[in-house]
């Protein structure tokens, strides 16, 4: 319980910073070390995901991908929920609504099913 609790702020303080700051890239081995907790790993390649939404959509799309994987894998669940809403973003930047809406669903669905009210309450603006 601890554990994710942890890995929940540390999600929360990753995606603070990354907004108050202007998007940089990562150094590729940020992205590829070796983590013991592998929440940390997934919430690294949502970050990048995110700071690829306008430069490299789908590159975007793959981190995303990556993150969503590794975060069912591990049942990471906040972690597999945000990584479906980034892969979502990348396709509504590059103009394919309808795969926009199949991932928003999806992150909205599990939002739903974990109680993360912000997330869900996110997402229903986005789809709105």
């Amino acid at each position: 319980m601890i554990k994710i609790a942890l890995s929940q702020i540390l999600f929360l303080l990753l995606v603070n910073l990354c907004c108050a700051a202007s998007p940089a890239k990562l150094p590729q081995n940020f992205i590829q070390a070796s983590f013991k907790d592998d929440t940390i790993r997934v919430n690294n390649l949502i970050l990048a995901s995110k700071n690829h939404f306008n430069t490299d959509p789908a590159k975007s799309i793959a981190y995303g991908r990556q993150a969503y994987k590794l975060a069912e894998q591990i049942k990471f669940r906040t972690g597999a929920a945000y990584a479906l809403k980034n892969i979502g973003i990348a396709y509504y930047i590059q103009g394919k609504y309808t795969e926009t809406l199949q991932y928003w669903q999806r992150s909205l669905s599990i939002f739903k099913s974990i109680g993360d009210r912000l997330g869900e309450a996110n997402l229903l603006s986005n789809i709105g």
